[in-house]
């Protein structure tokens, strides 16, 4: 049995931060930061959204409110995002916020509007620098889109307590059109609890994303098992990816739940079965599943059809597109449509020995892509530090079977 360690939750460690740091800005207040829990619970995170955002929050909690302070918030949506709410509901804070070259490439303009719907003072500067105003915010109830990205409804909900009491949120959206809702839900729960008296990063959990790559490589390599240390079951994880159990579990992947964690195998025989029927998974609730499952059903020769799934195109990279893409260079077709992905089953393919992949910078992509094709050169393997900046260490641990 290989034993693999996973990084902690991205999801909820950057909303146990954001969380932490409303909870001390509350009441507008704000003293020097000296606790170092959220540095020693979050080391072994490690990877760059944690870190920029534990950074960004550190300049905007100490900044002055004489100047505007700079800050540089890297590659993450979800850290910009919820950055930018709680900025914006500081009365008298005044800050620039500077993206990476990537995540300026990502739109922002639609969350600007709906800060701005709340009373927000925020701007998008030419140089694509965001000027952000504090203010003490007082809207009346909002109801938000959130059929593009369920961080927009989170942001607003964390830095909601710096706004003028209100008896009750303020905050609503349109359930039916809402994609990605498990992390509304993680989102609203933490902040329960937080409300109870629970430290926020006493919540802190591996990560469910990050095991999909390995759930991939148990469905390629069945007959080894895998113990992926840390993970809770779905029954008790804040994490809607927790599904990841579920649905591989349908491929012929099966989850045994220890204390340890979840030893994983793919069952041979299980496999062939699912093999034989057409896959069909509706995965708005958690697209970060879907390039693990997509590289895999297909060089694993599964049928599939993955559907509810359009907001991919507004990730790290328009993930529909490049999963064909990348795909057509070995050999394996996938049809793309507005929302979803299709294949038929695959015959086996004879990969060229001079083929180079691209991850189109998206760390999932490099994840999913050197799982499925160990032996394959692949440009953009650093974009893992995104979200787990030792899994080519991780992924080193895996021996082969032999052909």
């Amino acid at each position: 049995m290989i034993e693999i360690s996973l990084p902690l939750s991205k999801s909820v460690a950057l909303r146990a931060l954001a969380i932490d740091a409303v909870n001390r800005l509350a009441g507008f207040s704000i003293d020097v930061v000296t606790d170092s829990r959220p540095v020693e619970l979050l080391r072994e995170g490690g990877c760059a959204d944690i870190s920029d955002f534990q950074a960004a929050l550190s300049l905007l909690e100490n900044a002055s409110d004489e100047a505007p302070t700079e800050i540089f918030i890297g590659d993450g949506a979800a850290p910009l995002r919820f950055l930018m709410a709680i900025a914006a509901s500081i009365p008298g804070r005044e800050v620039l916020i500077v993206r990476s070259e990537q995540l300026a490439r990502r739109p922002v303009e639609d969350f600007i509007g709906m800060l701005r719907d709340a009373g927000a003072d925020v701007e998008l500067l030419p140089d694509g620098k965001i000027h952000i105003r504090g203010r003490r915010l007082s809207p009346g109830a909002m109801t938000l889109d959130a059929s593009r990205s369920s961080q927009y409804i989170s942001a607003l909900l964390m830095a909601e307590r710096l706004w003028t009491p209100a008896p009750q949120s303020r905050i609503r959206w349109d359930a039916g059109s809402a994609v990605s809702t498990p992390y509304i839900d993680m989102t609203r729960s933490m902040l329960r609890r937080a409300a109870e008296g629970e430290d926020p990063f006493a919540m802190l959990e591996a990560d469910w994303s990050a095991a999909s790559y390995f759930y991939e490589w148990a469905l390629l390599n069945p007959g080894i098992p895998l113990l992926l240390r840390g993970l809770k079951s779905p029954e008790v994880s804040l994490q809607g990816d927790s599904a990841c159990a579920r649905l591989f579990q349908q491929l012929g992947v099966v989850t045994e739940f220890t204390p340890e964690g979840a030893l994983v195998f793919g069952h041979p025989n299980s496999i062939a079965l699912a093999r034989a029927t057409k896959m069909r998974f509706r995965l708005t609730d958690t697209p970060d599943l879907v390039p693990a499952l997509a590289v895999g059903m297909s060089a694993a020769g599964f049928r599939y059809r993955l559907e509810g799934i359009s907001h991919l195109k507004y990730k790290e990279s328009d993930r529909l597109e490049a999963i064909a893409c990348e795909l057509a260079r070995v050999g394996l077709r996938v049809d793309v449509a507005d929302d979803s992905l299709q294949a038929e089953r695959a015959e086996a393919v004879d990969v060229p020995e001079d083929v180079c992949l691209s991850a189109h910078g998206d760390h999932r992509m490099a994840m999913a892509l050197a799982v499925a094709f160990p032996d394959v050169q692949l440009e953009g393997r650093s974009s893992v530090a995104k979200s787990f900046p030792d899994f080519w260490e991780r992924l080193a641990l895996l021996t082969r079977p032999e052909a």
